[in-house]
């Protein structure tokens, strides 16, 4: 049995000056229905209230120039079990703006993504509330997971293959 629905919302994110899209899927009680997102489709209900009570959150972090939507099953199966899910497209390096393709400024922008998407949560005015501050997760995807890592406080390390010189940076700077 299903506990909840999933409820969508979209956010106001900002990141690095620029605008930074960002859904995210919670619990509620409002019956979901079928709302297409591209070539995608997601059963949630759209601005639906939120069922009362905290709920520990997740973001998801895709991989490169990929898409938050490619991850919507997990996100809607976590709303619906009681989780706030965070899925933000990131800026410069995804499908719909893939301006920093093989640049390492996207290792270095991603992360901080992660933690505008996270300032937004809490600072939305129906879902902040909602959002248990101390109960955080990152799940990512290919770079999504280097950006999960980074985001949590690791260092990452570029190899030759990363810079255009074919110069290794150790550790990666920031």
């Amino acid at each position: 049995m299903i506990p909840h629905q999933a409820g969508l919302r979209h956010l106001t994110a900002q990141s690095g000056g620029r605008a930074l899209p960002l859904m995210a899927l919670y619990p509620t009680d409002t019956p979901a229905q079928p709302q297409p997102f591209g070539p995608y489709t997601m059963e949630v209900a759209v601005n639906a209230p939120v069922c009362a009570g905290r709920y520990p959150v997740v973001l998801i972090s895709h991989g490169n120039n990929g898409s938050p939507l490619t991850h919507r099953d997990t996100a809607t199966h976590l709303a619906r079990h009681g989780f706030v899910v965070l899925l933000p497209e990131h800026v410069g390096n995804s499908r719909s703006d893939p301006s920093l393709e093989n640049t390492i400024e996207r290792l270095r922008v991603r992360p901080q993504q992660v933690h505008d998407a996270f300032e937004a949560l809490q600072r939305d005015a129906e879902l902040g509330e909602h959002a248990d501050p101390h109960w955080r997760a990152i799940v990512g995807h290919s770079i999504g997971a280097c950006t999960a890592l980074t985001a949590a406080g690791g260092v990452p390390v570029n190899t030759r293959f990363d810079t255009p010189t074919a110069q290794p940076g150790l550790p990666f700077a920031a």
